[in-house]
């Protein structure tokens, strides 16, 4: 209902505002344009301000990491010259001490001295003697617990030049020590100076830290930096942990810092936190990284002072548009009052016109006849009578088409096949118009429809209500017409198919969803689709299961495809095969068994179940009816309480199988979602395919026994290692592998062969005996020979000796040989190998027996042997020399370890040791067997570097010593050379030189022999024990070496030993 307004006032009212809107538009604009203005040159403002700071602090930060390099460069460089210098200065001092002739000893400790005052090093200085006094270290900057040992090794063979060493703490520390090496001829010592690289870098950090905190730039710019942890190192919070600081809007001030400096540099904004009375502002800053410390430097300004200016321009602004906003309301007012007056004006004049033409429209309606436009005095109120005039006659035209088309459409439904019917589709569906012919399809006359006794949803067959409304509502809620097929309840109880096809709309007036449609009745096509559906059905389902039959693979695959088949064909939850099918049975096998997805009962596939009562009522049903049998809830055969209970089931079917070999099988389906009556489709169906399965059972049952049959007969042929054939008519019939590969020939070409081919395998000499055997065989001669053996020849020309079994036997009506063939020729090959063995064992024996009298006789030497030793023992034992008694407490000694090692009983004390140091240890532990031994010496030569040893030390110098000991006594003067190398870098190779007597050729042989002793010049000279050399074997044998020796008569010896080094 809407307010009654006048013209007039409207008139007025719209023209005042126009006016107001026009002026506050224009004003709005100009508004708007000076603060757009204004908010441009601000952002200039700002913009230009944020890159004049951010200028300034990439500048200053660049200017700091100048300053770093500078500083480091400079360190490193007094550092490396120091270094340098130092050493320089030892070396000259040590060579003048040494012209001034003090003695070694003193000339070091005077060098330890002045290096320990004179050091002006800001660290501590590391002055030591190492490498036997040979080397003197001096080393700046060092960290503490320094393996000085290790250091040393990498300076193996370095005499003269710089070396960088990188050294691995315990703690997993790496230092790097850059170190000068410089050589002193007399003494020969060597001089390493050096500092630790990391060390010194700290100083460095302390001085670069002391002089970028005293850096400042405009009136609050100061340095800052951290590492990349978040511990501050320069800046107000220096020595804080600032990782998880944040500002107030929430940003990680250090780890946004940090991030930057990782990418190589970058700048950061952030609100600066209050540290050390520090504004609380927004910041820009910009660091950069130095990546080998990982730490970041970075310089900051405050960013806010542009906003004072910004805010003092917008004051001004502000009072500008105030001033002038007072004047556009001043003219706003003026205008209005003129457009008030000439609104007034113009709505009395309007006014005027609308009463008149009121008055002649009131005129014609009562007369009901047209208007007449004379009478109007405007053109527009005459153009408006007009058209009024023509909507009279359109409607008049109208009224009368519609009793006409009223009549054709009440023509048309009582002719048409079907029920026409309009209803509404909300609640009951009320039918606002049906035809009559609904009485001859449901029964019902179509004025109970019209008198609202029986509504149109009452008709729909209760399982279609859901979903016919779902289909209508769906199809009216996208505008389309709707068709569809559902059941109609008839009068007299039956139902009836119909086809529904119409389409919803909407009531001009009323605004409800109404239905118009045509209601067909489809019964008799339905029913006949259905017999169609039907047999095609039973067709497709006989070609799946005749296709599942037909397709290759054992027995269990072709019935789990064929039950799984026949599970989709019914539709049903589960299908299964059991045998036997029989009451009196006490267990039963489910041979197969198929599930849909969605049964969660556990499948008995495979399973053998006990027989109770309900099951062995079901094998009597199947088996007393002529075909398949249904159980259900409302059928002749209700459902066994135990599949109810175990499975859920609500309805099943049986068919019994009835295979020609074996009892008699059961197939059944089950229904377990809802309950269902079996038709006469189902039944005619089932029954087919039980025929089909049980043909198919028949034929794959046989088969299975011929090729178990076949198999096992396969089986035992091939795998007998003896030949096996078959001859009849004197052809072969059948032969094995075995047999074939007696004659080196293959299977295809055996069985080729003619009849009496086979006889191109017998020896020439043993053919005439093999056919008479053969021909008595094939004739059923009593003094036939079953087994005798002869020879063949295989296709390779080797003669083979042979064993034959044979029997007579019946094949296919008629006598054949059965054949079984024995290759004896290894047999015989290994019975003449045995005569020739004891032959053979028997001369051995007694070469054997004449090598044990003469190892006899050694013994009996040797025994002779150790009685002088031991006599010479008690002998010297005796003897008033002190000297003598202790040389023969070292003899017994090395008895006492020689017995140990052949014994077993020695404990060896191995471990990991340095080649150099051990060889040079046992050398000058053996330099006391020169006193009194003027004339000769001992000259040792290592190479720069020897594997390592794991070893006995005290045993590997014993060995040492004995051979330095031997070449010692074998001379009156010279040099004993011992030379050690290691040609591949894994042996450790020793050679014991001297220029003594050497050793006859005849006694090389034996001089490594417990208890052998060489001839002696004269009664005076000592005499050893004889066991020197053979423990010395014994201890290089234990370690996987060897020893050797070379030595000519009147030149000298070489004893060569070599250890196995390790990594």
């Amino acid at each position: 209902m809407y307010r009654v307004s006048s013209i007039g006032k409207l008139s007025l009212v719209r023209m005042v505002v126009v006016s107001w809107l026009s002026i506050l538009l224009v004003g709005g604009f100009w508004a708007s344009w000076v603060y757009l203005d204004f908010q441009e040159e601000s952002d200039q403002l700002r913009s230009d301000y944020f890159a004049e700071r951010k200028t300034l602090v990439l500048q200053e930060v660049q200017k700091a990491f100048a300053l770093v390099d500078q500083i480091r460069h400079e360190e490193m460089t007094d550092l490396v010259e120091g270094v340098r210098s130092r050493a320089e200065r030892v070396s000259g001092l040590i060579d003048a001490l040494s012209r001034d002739g003090l003695p070694p000893s003193s000339i070091s400790r005077a060098v330890m001295n002045m290096a320990r005052s004179g050091s002006a090093h800001r660290g501590d200085l590391l002055v030591e003697l190492a490498d036997n006094g040979k080397t003197l270290l001096l080393l700046d900057y060092y960290p503490k617990g320094l393996d000085i040992d290790y250091l040393m090794k990498s300076l193996v063979g370095l005499h003269f030049g710089e070396r960088r060493v990188v050294i691995s703490m315990d703690d997993g520390t790496v230092f790097t020590f850059m170190l000068t090496v410089r050589q002193s001829e007399s003494p020969a010592m060597r001089i390493v100076s050096g500092a630790c690289m990391e060390i010194a870098e700290m100083e460095v950090r302390q001085r670069v830290v002391t002089e970028l905190e005293e850096i400042t730039y405009g009136e609050e710019g100061y340095l800052f930096g951290g590492t990349w942890s978040g511990v501050s190192m320069i800046g107000p919070a220096k020595g804080k942990k600032l990782w998880n600081v944040t500002d107030s809007n929430g940003v990680l001030i250090v780890q946004e810092l940090v991030a930057a400096a990782k990418r190589g540099g970058g700048y950061v904004s952030y609100v600066m936190p209050r540290f050390n009375g520090k504004r609380q502002s927004p910041k820009i800053s910009f660091v950069m990284p130095i990546l080998d410390w990982k730490w970041y430097i970075g310089a900051g300004v405050y960013v806010d002072d542009v906003e004072v200016i910004i805010d003092q321009n917008r004051m001004l602004l502000k009072d500008k548009m105030i001033s002038r906003g007072g004047i556009v309301f001043v003219v706003l007012l003026l205008l209005s009052i003129l457009a008030y007056a000439a609104s007034i004006r113009f709505a009395h004049n309007l006014q005027d016109t609308i009463r008149s033409f009121t008055d002649v429209w009131n005129r014609a309606s009562s007369t009901g006849d047209f208007v007449n436009p004379e009478e109007l005095r405007y053109s527009e109120f005459k153009a408006l009578a007009e058209a009024a005039n023509q909507m009279v006659a359109d409607r008049r035209a109208a009224e009368v088409l519609l009793a006409d088309r009223v009549a054709q459409f009440k023509t048309l439904a009582a002719n048409l096949p079907g029920v026409v019917y309009q209803c509404t589709m909300d609640g009951e569906r009320d039918v606002t118009f049906i035809s009559d012919s609904v009485f001859s399809l449901t029964g019902y006359p179509a004025s109970d429809f019209m008198e609202r006794k029986r509504s149109f949803l009452s008709l729909i067959h209760a399982d279609d209500v859901s979903w016919v409304n779902e289909v209508l509502w769906a199809d009216a809620k996208h505008g389309r017409p709707y068709s569809l097929e559902y059941r109609l309840m008839c009068e007299d109880g039956g139902t009836r198919w119909v086809y529904d096809r119409g389409q919803a709309r909407t009531g001009k007036n009323s605004g409800e969803l109404t239905l118009d449609g045509v209601i067909i009745d489809v019964t008799e096509r339905r029913k006949a689709e259905q017999d169609r559906y039907a047999h095609i059905h039973f067709l497709e389902t006989m070609e799946r299961v005749d296709r599942d039959i037909r397709r290759r693979g054992n027995l269990d695959t072709m019935l789990h495809e064929v039950m799984e088949t026949v599970r989709k064909a019914f539709d049903v939850e589960r299908s299964w095969l059991s045998t036997p099918c029989d009451p009196k049975t006490t267990h039963v096998r489910i041979m197969v068994e198929t599930t849909g997805a969605d049964d969660d009962v556990r499948s008995m596939d495979g399973e053998t179940v006990a027989v109770n009562d309900d099951m062995r009522s079901v094998f009597a049903a199947a088996l007393s009816s002529t075909g398949p049998v249904g159980f259900s809830p409302e059928g002749e055969h209700p459902v066994p309480p135990t599949a109810v209970e175990k499975f859920n089931v609500k309805s099943m079917m049986v068919v019994p199988l009835y295979p020609r070999i074996g009892d008699p099988w059961l197939m059944g389906v089950q229904q377990i979602s809802k309950s269902r009556e079996w038709s006469d489709d189902d039944f005619r169906l089932f029954k087919e395919v039980g025929r089909r399965i049980s043909d198919a059972l028949s034929n794959q049952l046989m088969n299975r026994e011929l090729e178990e049959s076949e198999e096992w007969f396969r089986t035992v042929t091939e795998q007998s290692s003896l030949g096996i054939c078959v001859v009849q008519d004197y052809e072969v019939k059948f032969a094995n592998q075995a047999y074939c590969d007696i004659f080196e020939t293959s299977i295809e070409d055996m069985m080729a062969l003619p009849p009496k081919g086979f006889m191109r395998f017998v020896h020439p000499d043993d053919q005439a005996m093999l056919m008479e055997q053969a021909h008595k065989k094939q004739t059923g001669a009593r003094d036939a020979i079953e087994t005798y053996t002869w020879r063949a020849i295989t296709t390779t020309g080797k003669i083979k000796w042979v064993e034959i079994h044979s029997k007579t036997v019946n094949m296919a009506g008629l006598p054949a040989d059965l054949i079984c063939l024995l290759d004896i020729t290894e047999m015989r090959r290994y019975r003449n190998e045995l005569e020739q063995l004891v032959d053979e064992r028997t001369a051995v024996l007694e070469r054997q027996a004449t090598e044990l009298q003469e190892a006899n006789a050694r013994l009996f030497r040797l025994d002779d042997i150790k009685s002088s030793f031991l006599t010479m023992v008690s002998y010297d034992l005796q003897s008033p020399h002190d000297l003598e008694r202790e040389d023969l407490s070292t003899l017994i000694n090395e008895f006492t370890a020689y017995s140990g090692i052949l014994a077993g009983t020695m404990e060896w004390h191995d471990r990991r040791i340095d080649a150099g140091d051990l060889i040079t240890g046992a050398v000058d532990a053996s330099r006391y067997l020169l006193d009194g031994k003027a004339g000769i010496d001992i000259a040792l030569e290592l190479p720069d570097y020897l594997p390592d040893l794991r070893v006995d030390e005290a045993m590997v110098k014993q060995l040492l010593k004995t051979l330095l000991d031997n070449a010692i006594r074998s001379m009156e003067a010279g040099v004993v050379t011992v030379s050690v190398e290691s040609p591949d870098k894994r042996e450790v190779r020793i050679t014991v030189s001297d220029t003594g007597h050497g050793i006859p050729a005849s006694a090389l042989e034996d001089i490594f022999e417990p208890f052998h002793q060489l001839p002696q010049e004269s009664d005076s000279a000592f005499r050893g024990s004889g066991l020197g050399l053979a423990m010395a074997k014994a201890i290089i044998t234990r370690y996987g070496g060897s020893i050797t020796v070379e030595s000519t008569l009147g030149s000298g010896s070489s004893f060569v030993v070599s250890f196995p080094g390790i990594k």
